[in-house]
């Protein structure tokens, strides 16, 4: 024995015997145990054979449709085709389009649900500002649309206190299959009916929590609808890994960077490949045309340094247009089976409470629904919105309602300036810079603007010190002279007019070494 034992007294394990009680609870127990997970295995296989059942009836659905999508989109390419200045480019387009072999009518859309103003604030009611007054409801002028809030949140889907760091009002038309979309920055400080003034993108997360009784979408959609007088009939909700899941299913999106970008590595993103390193943690991406994965998309919408809340959202907006370009280019948007797959992906990674009824009767519109025929719209800061710190420090941003009316009405209306870049003159844009891709950034340029111009790679007249503008079109009324200038920095004496009935294009522009792409209003030019 060792001497650390000489005090240990070795016992053997002695039997307690049971009783019939105890024998009695415990095989109840386990009879318990084992029901509870017997039908746990039935539930669980009624679940599958219910989902399995539902999956077979959608995509029975959507192989149905095959013939009538076809005929939408053959109806669209044949309307794009005709040239008349009388008939409206869009005039033809949705639920009204006739197909060679007799009408294709949409199917019978729901009515859109209906929202009233819950009150205006108490007269006593003290904040930290000046409650504004509330909104009219924008007039729809008879037009049929739907009105949905794309939300992106800061953190995984479910999670209490989500914030919606991203709120795009998307306004799709069904009367002439045209779409509108107006970012709402983050900062936003508006009336929360029936609480305070606070940052709009906490509302949803208030609505959660805080007991409304609706939900987050709903508090949301009320508040919108006092301080903006939009009427948001539905709603969906995505976090940052499904936008990264989005956009890695479409295989990338092409991003045109017109404002060089520096900035550190955020959580859960990629710095991308053509980006150099600068001092300390801080990496470089100058301006260009890129194309992006969903971590290296996520990067780029996400950084902060330099730019405002308005010109993420600019970002933003160019993401989704990314995505959209890429889909209709792959032809899963005209294929019945690839959007069913899209259905099932987009039940995955986003919370909505768009109904199958809606998203059927929005179905004829996207075969021909192109990024030219939706209007993307960002505010800009002290023209649409001004800075303001708060009493408790917080810097926010207060609606300029004199600037800010005019782009909640043109919300409402179809996209005038994308059939002047379909139909309108003519810009062939080259490149006569040492830079790579400076056409490609110019065209984005004057094609945001609504104007019909493409890139057409390097000049053959080699590197150019200032950038020129040539007009073929010999116009005396209606030139795009002044305009295009501006929008590119051309100085005025390099504007040459030279009338040419045999033109190939209406007006050249040679990119040279003085052009200076990062025009955005929402960002510094320091780097």
């Amino acid at each position: 024995m060792r001497s650390d034992d000489r005090y240990t007294v070795w016992m053997q394990a002695r039997h307690v015997p049971q009783g019939p009680r105890r024998i009695s609870i415990g095989k109840l127990f386990r009879w318990a145990l084992t029901l509870l997970l017997l039908a746990y295995l039935v539930l669980t296989l009624f679940f599958m054979i219910v989902e399995v059942r539902r999956w077979m009836k959608e995509r029975a659905w959507f192989e149905g449709q095959a013939d009538h999508f076809a005929a939408i989109a053959t109806e669209i390419a044949l309307t794009r085709q005709a040239v008349s200045s009388s008939n409206h480019l869009l005039a033809a387009r949705g639920p009204r389009l006739q197909g060679a072999a007799g009408p294709t009518p949409a199917p019978h859309a729901p009515p859109l649900p209906t929202l009233r103003f819950l009150g205006d604030p108490a007269p006593d009611h003290v904040d930290v500002t000046a409650v504004p007054a509330r909104v009219e409801p924008i007039d729809r002028q008879g037009q049929d649309l739907v009105n949905i809030l794309l939300l992106g949140s800061d953190s995984e889907l479910g999670e209490a206190n989500q914030r919606t760091d991203t709120i795009i009002v998307l306004s799709v038309n069904r009367d002439t299959g045209t779409a509108s979309m107006l970012s709402l920055p983050r900062d936003l400080l508006v009336w929360v009916p029936a609480w305070r003034m606070g940052r709009i993108n906490r509302i949803y997360g208030h609505g959660e929590l805080g007991g409304w009784k609706l939900g987050g979408f709903d508090l949301l959609r009320q508040t919108i609808l006092y301080n903006l007088g939009i009427n948001a009939h539905y709603h969906v909700l995505v976090d940052y890994r499904g936008l990264q899941q989005i956009v890695n299913f479409v295989d990338g999106v092409d991003i045109v960077v017109e404002c060089a970008i520096k900035d550190k590595e955020h959580d859960d993103t990629r710095i991308p490949d053509e980006a150099r390193k600068a001092e300390g943690e801080y990496w470089l991406l100058d301006a260009g045309v890129y194309e992006f994965d969903g971590l290296e998309a996520l990067w780029y919408a996400r950084s902060r340094r330099g730019v405002t809340d308005l010109e993420r959202s600019r970002r933003q907006q160019q993401i989704l247009r990314g995505v959209w370009s890429r889909l209709r280019e792959s032809g899963r948007v005209g294929n019945p089976a690839e959007l069913f797959q899209l259905w099932r992906l987009a039940q995955e990674m986003v919370h909505t409470d768009l109904g199958v009824d809606v998203l059927v009767s929005l179905l004829p519109l996207v075969p021909g629904l192109g990024p030219d025929d939706v209007h993307y719209r960002t505010l800009q800061l002290n023209r649409h919105t001004i800075p303001w710190k708060s009493p408790s420090g917080a810097e926010v941003l207060l609606p300029v309602y004199r600037g800010l009316f005019p782009v909640l009405k043109e919300l409402y209306f179809p996209p005038t300036d994308n059939r002047l870049r379909l139909e309108g003159p003519s810009i062939r844009v080259l490149n006569g810079s040492s830079r790579p891709e400076s056409d490609r950034i110019a065209a984005s340029q004057l094609v945001r603007d609504g104007l019909n111009a493409g890139a057409n790679g390097l000049s053959q007249a080699g590197i150019h010190a200032h950038s020129n503008l040539f007009d073929y079109s010999g116009a005396t009324k209606g030139s795009l002279n002044q305009r295009i200038a501006e929008l590119i920095g051309i100085e005025e004496e390099r504007i040459y007019v030279r009338p040419n009935p045999g033109r190939e294009v209406d007006y050249e522009v040679v990119i040279g070494e003085d052009y200076q792409p990062c025009k955005q209003p929402n960002v510094q030019r320091n780097l």
